[in-house]
């Protein structure tokens, strides 16, 4: 079978996950479950899976260089938050 549009054929339509991933996104676990089917699937999980992020304060002031260091190391992350 050829493809005549520029997904391959073991990928979704990119709406498609959307969707799936939408009705997922209070669920952490099955969204993180989601984020290792493959690439397509993983961006998709990040933009529910980061999209707000609480950081505990009543740790200390630790907690924020913390995941400031976190963010340095994974810089895509970073736009995913809001």
């Amino acid at each position: 079978m050829i493809s005549t549009d520029k997904t391959s054929a073991n990928e979704l339509p990119l709406e498609l996950v959307e969707a799936i991933l939408g009705h997922l996104k209070d669920d952490k676990t099955s969204l993180f479950l989601c984020a290792v089917v493959n690439r397509q699937f993983l961006r998709a999980s990040r933009l529910h899976l980061f999209r707000s992020v609480t950081l505990k304060l009543q740790r200390g002031a630790g907690v924020i260089r913390q995941f400031t260091t976190w963010l340095d190391a994974v810089p895509y992350v970073a736009c995913f938050i809001r």
